[in-house]
């Protein structure tokens, strides 16, 4: 009687407007949120690790090596993490993970041998990511599942804000030296961390594990839907960062100056930043699948259409259809691990859907470049049919969680 009354109140409290559903959020999200602003905006390595070892007389070779050291970093971290949050619990996790994020991405100044360098990126990498299977875990735990996708919304948009404030303290920053850019990591880093030991709730699924519910990946993969909605994020992701290594060489092919594609990559932070929360607040009473599916379709068409994109007008048209695509599916696709998983593994749910998505994007830009150089405008063609592929992926993987039934 109890629970069922809980689930109307839950049920109840989805219907709110946009304002009262943020008001109420549970308390504890609030500075986890905070946090994790703060920390995307100060976690800048990826962005300037070639530009600062360039212009210490590292050649770019090598500089692109160290980079991909923190990107396989970031991967394992992300996988590893899954395992983590269920030994350590999601605050321990989160907390000690940021700090010990700013700590290795300080150091990178001090470092100059290459070998201990590559270590030390690879381990700024591992750490960077080893916080976001808890984070988003401790999300479910503290988020009725009515609600989640919206404080998923939430989460996202905190994201974004960093991302968009950490290139302005950067170029404040770089006014100075790369030194100060990096420590400027290291306090935001270990700011979140020291925040999230004190102020984050003890949520873990240890009871779970305890009662003898299975904690493992193999659990995971047995999940053959749930793989296959994961490898669907791998296509898609691969598909949308074409945004980030083919449009810029497409751009400049139709003679535009490199302002014109800042204002592409400016349009797509923008309209999520404003537009996610609203349009949220009505995708979270849909279907699980509906979101998702159509999200995809439009990642996938507006992608495809920088191949026909003649005038600079079709390619801001096309960056608002897949940025709308983005907007419509990636709460519910965050949210959806958490949902379906059972409550022990619930982070390495979490943890196999946010790496693959994580390896599309790193994938991604090697494989659309050298389609690029030896296929040419082929390789929208190729975007079109990997994201038709991911849609397919979708409507057969995605089911209604019984959570939200």
């Amino acid at each position: 009687m109890i629970e069922e009354e809980r689930d109307r109140a839950d049920a109840a409290t989805a219907q709110l407007g946009l304002l009262p559903s943020l008001r109420a959020l549970p308390r504890p999200v609030v500075p986890l949120l905070v946090g994790v602003a703060i920390n995307r905006s100060g976690s800048l390595v990826s962005a300037f690790l070639v530009l600062y070892l360039t212009s210490i007389g590292f050649p770019p070779g090598q500089a692109g090596i160290a980079l991909s050291a923190y990107g396989v970093g970031t991967v394992s971290g992300i996988i590893v993490g899954g395992r983590v949050a269920d030994q350590l619990g999601h605050r321990l996790t989160i907390g000690l993970s940021s700090i010990a994020t700013g700590v290795l991405a300080g150091s990178i100044p001090f470092v100059h041998p290459y070998g201990p360098l590559l270590v030390v990126c690879a381990g700024a990498g591992l750490m960077s990511q080893l916080f976001r299977p808890a984070a988003v875990a401790l999300l479910a735990e503290l988020t009725p599942p009515q609600r989640l996708v919206l404080t998923t919304a939430a989460y996202r948009v905190s994201l974004n804000v960093g991302a968009t404030l950490g290139p302005l303290l950067a170029a404040l920053l770089l006014t100075w030296s790369f030194t100060i850019l990096f420590i400027a990591n290291l306090v935001g880093s270990v700011a979140f961390g020291a925040l999230a030991l004190v102020s984050l709730p003890r949520v873990s699924t240890t009871a779970a594990t305890s009662s003898g519910q299975a904690v493992s990946y193999r659990g995971v993969f047995s999940d053959r839907r749930f793989l296959l909605m994961a490898a669907s994020l791998l296509a898609i992701a691969t598909v949308e960062v074409q945004f980030l290594s083919i449009l810029p060489i497409t751009v400049r092919a139709h003679g535009l100056p490199p302002v014109a594609y800042s204002v592409l990559v400016a349009l797509n932070g923008l309209l999520v930043i404003l537009v996610e929360l609203p349009l949220t607040r009505v995708t979270q009473t849909w279907p699980i699948r509906r979101p998702i599916l159509m999200g995809t379709a439009l990642i996938a068409l507006g992608i495809s259409l920088y191949g026909v994109a003649g005038t600079y007008a079709l390619l801001l048209a096309a960056t608002v259809v897949w940025t709308m695509g983005e907007i419509v599916s990636a709460p519910s696709a965050a949210a959806y691990p958490a949902l379906v998983a059972p409550p022990a593994a619930r982070s390495r749910y979490i943890a196999t859907a946010t790496a693959c998505q994580t390896l599309g994007y790193a994938v991604g830009p090697a494989l659309g470049t050298l389609l690029f150089q030896y296929a040419g405008g082929l390789v929208w063609i190729a975007c079109a049919a990997l994201g038709a592929a991911a849609v397919a992926m979708v409507a057969i993987s995605v089911r209604q969680p019984q959570t939200l039934h």
